[in-house]
C-alpha cells in the first residue's frame, strides 16, 4: 500500500486543478503571455517599490535539463523569500480508496481490452487495479505509465531545494486537504470513471513530456496551456479536491498581497492554469489594485 500512496502523491504533484473534457476554466486573455527574453515565463506583482515574481509552473522537468535559470537566482537572492504550496504527504487507511463495487463490469469491451494493455505495460496484473476505486485507479494508472515511460525522467527539477541553496526562506500557502482527498475518492457511479478513462488514453508519455519540458523552458506559455495535457479531468470529476485547490489559489493570493503589504518582495511558485484563469491567483491579485505585468513585459534585469 505504501508503494500506492507514493504514486498517488506524484500523481497529484504534476497535475493541472481543471478539466480538458468537462468545463474548461477560461482564461484572462491578457496574461496568456510566451516569455521574450531567455528562460521560463515570469510575471510580477508590485505595490509601489515592491514586487513578488511570479514563475509560472508548466511541466516536471529533469533536475540535468539546460535552462536558463539566471533570472531565477538573481530574484531569489535579492527576495530571499520563496512562496509555494507545500507538497501533500497524506497517507490514506485503505477502507478510503478499496473498491465499492466490481467497476471493470462498467467499461466497454474495448476499454477492458484497453486496461488489459496497460496492465502489461505497468507490470500489473489486471485484477490489481479493481482493488481501488477507480477513479484512484486511474490517478495510480497515469502516475506509473509516466514512471515507466522511456527514456525515463530520472530525479526532477526541485526549485524549492534550489532556492533554499541560495538561502531564501520557504513561505508555504495553503496545501491539499486532506479531508478533501479522502472526500474525493467517495465519489460514485458514472463519474468515477473518468479518470481511469482519461489515464487509459493511448499515448506516448515520454515525447509528451519532452515536448512540455521543453516548453516550459523557453517560456512557451501558450504551448503548456492548450492540449489534453493541459487539463486534468479527474479533479473536474472531484468537487471536493477541485475545491480544495481552489482554496489554494486563494491562499497563495493572500500571501503574495501579505508580502507587499509589508514592504517585502519575493519569488512565487504558481501552476500556469491557477495562475492564469478567471479568478485564479493573477485575477485576485489585479481585482485588489495591485499592478500585474507579463512575460511580455519583463525587462532582462529587472
Amino acid at each position: 500500500m505504501k508503494a500506492v500512496l507514493i504514486a498517488l502523491a506524484l500523481t497529484l504533484g504534476a497535475s493541472s486543478a481543471w478539466a480538458q473534457d468537462g468545463n474548461q476554466p477560461a482564461l484572462v486573455d491578457a496574461l496568456v503571455v510566451n516569455a521574450r527574453t531567455p528562460g521560463p515565463a515570469w510575471w510580477s506583482v508590485s505595490k509601489g517599490d515592491k514586487k513578488v515574481w511570479v514563475l509560472g509552473i508548466g511541466a516536471p522537468v529533469p533536475a540535468d535539463a539546460k535552462w536558463d535559470g539566471r533570472a531565477f537566482e538573481r530574484r531569489v537572492k535579492a527576495s530571499r523569500q520563496l512562496i509555494l504550496v507545500p507538497p501533500s504527504k497524506t497517507r490514506f487507511e485503505k477502507n478510503t480508496i478499496k473498491a465499492d463495487r466490481k467497476w471493470l463490469d462498467e467499461l466497454t469491451e474495448a476499454e477492458r481490452a484497453r486496461l488489459a494493455e496497460v496492465a502489461t505495460q505497468t507490470g500489473r496484473k489486471l485484477e490489481f487495479y479493481t482493488l481501488f476505486r477507480p477513479n484512484f485507479a486511474g490517478l495510480l494508472i497515469n502516475s506509473e505509465l509516466q514512471a515507466r515511460a522511456k527514456p525515463k525522467m530520472g530525479k526532477l527539477l526541485d526549485l524549492s531545494v534550489r532556492a533554499r541553496r541560495l538561502g531564501a526562506r520557504l513561505v508555504p500557502a495553503g496545501g491539499l486537504d486532506a479531508q478533501a482527498m479522502k472526500a474525493s475518492f467517495q465519489v460514485g457511479g458514472k463519474d468515477s470513471l473518468i479518470c481511469l478513462r482519461w489515464a487509459m488514453r493511448p499515448r506516448d508519455a515520454a515525447a509528451l513530456r519532452e515536448q512540455r519540458a521543453q516548453a516550459w523552458m523557453r517560456g512557451d506559455v501558450r504551448t503548456l496551456l492548450v492540449g489534453p495535457a493541459a487539463y486534468d479531468p479527474c479533479v473536474q470529476a472531484m468537487a471536493a479536491m477541485q475545491a480544495s485547490l481552489e482554496n489554494n489559489e486563494g491562499a497563495l493570493a493572500n500571501t503574495i498581497a501579505a508580502t507587499l503589504d509589508r514592504g517585502d518582495g519575493a519569488v512565487a511558485l504558481v501552476g500556469l492554469v491557477p495562475l492564469l484563469r478567471e479568478g485564479g491567483v493573477l485575477d485576485q491579485l489585479r481585482k485588489r489594485g495591485y499592478l500585474i505585468e507579463t512575460p511580455a513585459q519583463m525587462d532582462d534585469e529587472d
